[in-house]
């Protein structure tokens, strides 16, 4: 079985290498907009990337494969608003203010850290034959 593997997570994943796991072993590692082709000699492989404690879900493949991986916008979503708000938490003068944007935005924060352990990457599977 071929798979053609392409990183596409753009500037939210872009800093460090992506380590492509198939079947729970690392075999290659990516750089943003990279891309490579593998032989596998299975007939069924279970497909994972791993980035420090970033990850994405197992996806099962079958048969000739093009693969992107791409960055969860969810995730990316609450990144940015946690951020967002913790940016105002720090700018507003004291009181409530101050204290809603805090408990919001820490809170945003780690929703959103313990959704990348499981699902900050995509994997998204496109047929072979479909592929121009």
């Amino acid at each position: 079985m071929k798979l053609a593997i392409k990183r596409n997570t753009g500037v939210m994943g872009g800093l460090a290498r992506i380590s492509f796991m198939v079947d729970g072993k690392e075999r290659i590692k990516l750089g943003n907009e990279e891309e490579q082709m593998m032989v596998v000699h299975k007939d069924e492989v279970e497909l994972q990337v791993k980035q420090l404690f970033l990850r994405s879900k197992k996806v099962q493949v079958t048969h000739d494969q093009h693969v992107e991986i791409r960055v969860n916008r969810l995730c990316a979503a609450l990144y940015i608003l946690a951020f967002f708000t913790l940016y105002l938490a720090i700018n507003s003068y004291g009181g409530n203010q101050q204290l809603v944007f805090t408990g919001v935005g820490s809170c945003l924060l780690l929703i959103a850290i313990v959704y990348s352990w499981t699902a900050y990457y995509r994997l998204e599977l496109i047929d072979a034959e479909k592929k121009p």
